[in-house]
């Protein structure tokens, strides 16, 4: 289409006293209807998404920063609004949190005494239902089955209850992060997110160092990131992978049995502790 001219327009940075104006151009098109448009370039659209800005894409192009206007005036008008608002972004407040998920691959019955673990409702015995449930047919109707960290009462369909499980395991997700909010002129509000390394050598920087984690689906839960809290969650992952140091060593068929023979626990015992709140 028929380029009209160059346009350019002044912005206040609010950044450089001597030098506040920034100074951005842009080629002014027009189509055969008379409807103006342009196309920003690519370190104009990448500055504006920056600081949340975003245009319009371009059908043809695919590409973003397509802009129209029925007047040539309205146009630049509306580069000039963008750019202005883009400018005019100011950090408000940032907060530290700690993103966190637990999911376990498993599916079990907690006990009415909160501490018995059983394979499936026919393992509940009838004098530890409830005296609400006790009208219920049999103990696998009112089985308190757990899903994660999900709680329920389970009514057992056709003895069809959480086939799906192949092996089971905790997974554990944890990620330092920093929120910045910041605030336009107009009062609108955007929040950026990035990793939260924390100081070196503290167990803030040794959550975000920790290699391969990642987490995908919903669940996702927040805490105040303090030196606290990473060391809960950094001494969890510890433990996790000394588990499995230990794991791999004995889990050998011969070592395993010799283990089991001599009556030692690859891991402590918690059955023998005495029951208490899940």
């Amino acid at each position: 289409m028929p380029k009209v001219n160059t346009a350019a327009v002044m912005i206040d940075s609010h950044t450089d006293e001597k030098n506040p104006l920034v100074r951005y151009e842009f080629d002014v098109n027009v189509t055969k209807e008379g409807e103006f448009y342009t196309n920003l370039s690519i370190n104009q659209v990448e500055f504006l998404i920056e600081r949340g800005v975003r245009t319009n894409f371009n059908a043809r192009t695919k590409k973003e920063g397509y802009i129209t206007d029925h007047t040539y005036d309205g146009l630049v008008q509306q580069v000039k609004s963008l750019f202005e608002k883009a400018y005019s972004l100011r950090l408000v407040s940032s907060e530290y949190v700690i993103r966190y998920a637990l999911r376990v691959n498993g599916e079990y019955v907690l006990g009415w005494d909160n501490f018995s673990i059983y394979p499936n409702g026919n393992w509940v015995r009838k004098d530890e239902i409830p005296e609400e449930f006790k009208d219920e047919r049999t103990s696998v109707f009112c089985s308190r089955w757990r899903e994660g960290v999900s709680i329920g009462i389970g009514k057992n369909e056709g003895n069809s209850f959480f086939n799906h499980v192949t092996l089971w395991g905790i997974s554990i997700y944890a990620k330092p992060i920093q929120k910045d909010t910041y605030e336009y002129h107009d009062g609108k509000r955007i929040v950026k997110e990035k990793p939260y390394e924390g100081e070196s050598g503290s167990s803030v920087r040794w959550l975000h160092d920790l290699q391969g984690l990642s987490y995908e689906g919903s669940g996702l839960m927040e805490i105040e990131c303090t030196e606290e809290t990473a060391s809960f969650f950094r001494n969890i992952f510890t433990n996790i992978a000394r588990t499995n140091e230990t794991l791999k060593e004995r889990f050998e068929p011969k070592a395993l049995m010799s283990y089991i023979q001599q009556s030692r626990g690859l891991l402590p015992d918690l059955m023998s502790q005495e029951g208490g709140e899940i």
